[in-house]
């Protein structure tokens, strides 16, 4: 994929609400965009209630970190470990 990283503004941040945005766009989900720090390596939660109720047995809570590195390098796995799933 060629995507203009050099355009991307405020660094990680500004990575973040670009991949919040796409997430809610690829899946037509509603995301909400978690604080900026100590968030629980969540970036986003998303949170889905059945048709039957919103007893705790029929909510479900989605998530999605976003991960950017500005250096060029690809993200080693002590970048990854703490969100992988």
């Amino acid at each position: 994929m060629d995507f203009p990283w050099d355009k991307i503004k405020n660094d990680f941040r500004g990575f973040e609400l670009l991949a919040v945005e796409y997430v809610q766009m690829e899946h037509n989900m509603n995301f909400e965009k978690t604080s900026e720090t100590r968030d629980g390596n969540k970036d986003a939660v998303a949170v889905f209630i059945n048709y039957r109720g919103g007893d705790k047995e029929n909510r479900s809570e989605w998530w999605m970190e976003a991960k950017y590195s500005n250096n060029g390098r690809t993200l080693d796995r002590y970048r990854l470990d703490p969100t992988v799933v």
